[in-house]
């Protein structure tokens, strides 16, 4: 008997906060070997789309470092969706001046309508989202209704977990450090123009911890066996 046909829609920026600072060793993370990992060997994994944006106002090196990385996600067969920052000025109370945001946008609907356009094409059994955002559970609910032969699941990253956005889904997947370690790229990857090297993530992460004292962290009073529950 076959198994599935499952597509799966990263919601970039959604996964690397919940590993960044805490998680830093995981975050040379391929997409399609975690996700060739979770299915089962019957299953067929037909496609893995990553969406994020480039944050085009930080360091030349930040930026840098994020194409660097979509340029191993590419070569390892994954698919790239970029959206784009919104630059907006808001009056902050605390500093009692004008304030600088800037907003992802695009990202969350273009994920939004990729899993409804794919669902009502109909060439896969199964979706999977991963993410930890409510805002996908509209797009959950019009695909029950449009495409009801089509699943939605969900895999939630570390220490990121909604009830509400898991009981709309179909079904639900945990990120586990397990899974994580053991879909990492190799520390230097060949891609077209040369090779991609992995950046030292957990010197940044030492220097984002030590540069924010009063940050909680959340890995505190979790079992010692780590997140494979």
């Amino acid at each position: 008997m076959a198994g599935f046909r499952y597509r799966f829609y990263v919601d970039g920026f959604n996964v690397y906060h919940a590993l960044f600072p805490w998680f830093p060793q995981y975050l040379w993370l391929n997409y399609y070997r975690l996700a060739q990992r979770i299915v089962c060997a019957d299953d067929t994994v037909s496609s893995v789309t990553y969406f994020s944006a480039y944050a085009e106002w930080k360091s030349h090196k930040s930026v840098m470092r994020h194409k660097q990385y979509v340029s191993a996600l590419k070569a390892a067969g994954v698919g790239v969706t970029l959206g784009r920052f919104k630059v907006s000025e808001e009056y902050c109370k605390k500093i009692e001046d004008t304030c600088v945001d800037h907003q992802e946008k695009r990202t969350d609907v273009n994920i939004a309508l990729a899993v409804l356009c794919d669902a009502i094409r109909g060439n896969h059994d199964r979706s999977v989202i991963v993410t930890a955002d409510t805002d996908f559970i509209p797009a959950i609910e019009a695909v029950r209704q449009v495409a009801p032969k089509i699943q939605v699941g969900i895999m939630t990253p570390l220490l990121r977990e909604h009830r509400e956005l898991i009981r709309a889904a179909h079904f639900h997947y945990r990120m586990s450090e397990s899974a994580l370690a053991d879909s990492q790229f190799p520390k230097d990857i060949h891609v077209a123009g040369g090779i991609v090297k992995r950046p030292d993530y957990e010197r940044m992460a030492a220097d984002w911890i030590a540069a924010h004292p009063k940050v909680k962290d959340p890995r505190v009073g979790l079992l010692r066996g780590g997140l494979d529950a």
